[in-house]
């Protein structure tokens, strides 16, 4: 089928196959909820430095929405580790996410303790979202590429570009929709903070550092010495 599908030009490795005992390996669930551990691919694990997890970002789905969170917790465990996380009857109760995120988090956990590399990317094409109450009205259609090494952040960026989500606290301009670092502008990514020193705010025991018999100045703060040089060039006046 994956042939057919036209994926011709590379071989292709079904991580999930269910050949044998030996192709899955158990791994823990640090701090699980529902699941203290979770069944994975070996081969996973095993033959791959890095795995990139390419998620078709769609609405409406099982999970709520399909997004690398839940491609992680279904997609990248073993068909026992799948029907472990719908649980029985397949009932889609509040359990249901909750292992969903314990699968996600225990296969997350074991790329990081193998030293291996698992990024996250959500392609959101075609989209069509029902409004959410309390958020701006929906995009849909072509909206974009994201993706992080954290799955968390992958599926948050995707939401917040579709639904244009707000912070509830905060200032006016964390008001405004979250766009991820790769589409925001280089000079906007990192922004100093805006901070004014003030003198009545410094310690007293600055104090300490005045030289005996200096007088503080106005205020009552003393300041620190500056700094000489024995560099004769750097005791010269300004050059003409």
């Amino acid at each position: 089928m994956i042939r057919q599908q036209g994926v011709d030009f590379a071989p292709i490795d079904v991580l999930d196959r269910d050949v044998g005992r030996d192709d899955y390996r158990t791994v823990p669930v640090s701090g699980g909820a529902e699941l203290k551990d979770i069944e994975v691919p070996a081969a996973m694990l095993r033959d791959y430095a890095a795995i990139v997890a390419l998620t078709n970002f769609k609405i409406p789905s099982f999970a709520g929405y399909t997004g690398c969170v839940k491609n992680t917790g279904i997609g990248l465990v073993s068909p026992d580790g799948k029907a472990r996380v719908h649980g029985p009857g397949y009932d889609r109760i509040p359990e249901f996410f909750v292992r969903l995120a314990d699968a996600a988090k225990g296969v997350s956990d074991a790329f990081r303790a193998e030293g291996r590399k698992l990024l996250h990317i959500n392609v959101i094409t075609n989209l069509k979202a029902d409004p959410v109450p309390g958020c701006d009205a929906p995009k849909g259609g072509n909206l974009g590429i994201v993706g992080s090494l954290d799955m968390v952040a992958a599926d948050q960026a995707a939401v917040d570009l579709i639904w244009g989500l707000k912070r509830r606290h905060g200032r006016e301009d964390e008001d405004r929709p979250r766009v991820p670092a790769a589409r925001m502008p280089r000079e906007n990514r990192c922004r100093e903070p805006d901070v004014s020193a003030r003198e009545d705010l410094i310690p007293k025991t600055q104090e300490r550092t005045r030289p005996a018999g200096q007088k503080p100045p106005p205020g009552g703060v003393a300041r620190e010495p500056k700094a000489t040089s024995s560099n004769p060039r750097t005791q010269q006046g300004p050059r003409p």
